[in-house]
Formats: structure tokens, sequence, C-alpha cells
């Protein structure tokens, strides 16, 4: 039975730029989660009402520079969104698109990319370019 490390903690920087759908989505701000094998990065978009996006994005540690991933059912490679709205909240799996990676460094973790994905709701077409220091 192999045991997994996690460590979660804010990124020391944090730039999400890009749309979902024809909304934009900005934020400079975003919680990690560290596996022994996986990194992930939550961040949220906060509309000027009450509502807001949530962007999940996961993927393996080991990263080719300029490392282009399908996301076509990945275990590993994942990508989700979160509407939250006072009515009809949801969130989609993002099943169809490509996760663009490159590392940066090892110490501290660092990462930009891109990702462009869609949803079976066509209005939610995700374009975000990212760039985190964990």
């Amino acid at each position: 039975m192999s045991v997994t490390n996690s460590l979660s903690t804010n990124a020391q920087k944090a730039q999400f730029i890009g749309t979902i759908g024809e909304h934009p989505f900005e934020t400079t701000t975003a919680q990690v989660e560290q596996t022994d094998n996986s990194i992930a990065f939550t961040t949220t978009h906060r509309d000027d009402g009450d509502g807001s996006e949530e962007l999940y994005i996961r993927f393996s540690k080991a990263i080719t520079p300029d490392e282009v991933r399908q996301l076509t059912g990945s275990r590993t490679d994942q990508v989700w969104v979160q509407l939250k709205r006072s009515e009809n909240p949801r969130a989609y799996p993002y099943v169809e698109g490509s996760l663009t990676l490159n590392k940066i460094s090892d110490h501290p973790f660092a990462v930009i990319g891109s990702v462009y994905a869609v949803t079976q709701d066509p209005e939610l077409k995700l374009d975000v370019k990212f760039e985190v220091t964990v």
C-alpha cells in the first residue's frame, strides 16, 4: 500500500487571465495542492455581483518543456469550472481540449501554461493563460 503525501498552500505568485465563454476570467491568487505525483491549482474570479467562477487545474509534476497534454478523460490531468451563482450553481468538467505546460523551476516549483477546453455547454469554452509560483 502506498502513502500519498499532500501539501496545500497559497501560491507565492499567481496570475490567471482569459475567458470562460464570453465572460472574462482574471485573478492573482491560487490555492495549491501538491501530492507526490501531481499538483493542482484552484483559483476564483469574483464577479461584480454575488457570483464567481472557480477554476480547478490538476496535472502530473513530470513536465517536459512546452508539453501539451490532451484532456480526454485522464485521471491525472483534469480541468473543472464551478459557476457559483445564487441561482443555478453548477460544475463542469472539461473533457476535450489541451493543457500546455512549461516548468520554469523546481525550487520553488513554478510553471507557466495555458488551457483551452470545451464542455457539453458551448457557452463555457475555456481559454486561460496562467503563471504560478508555489
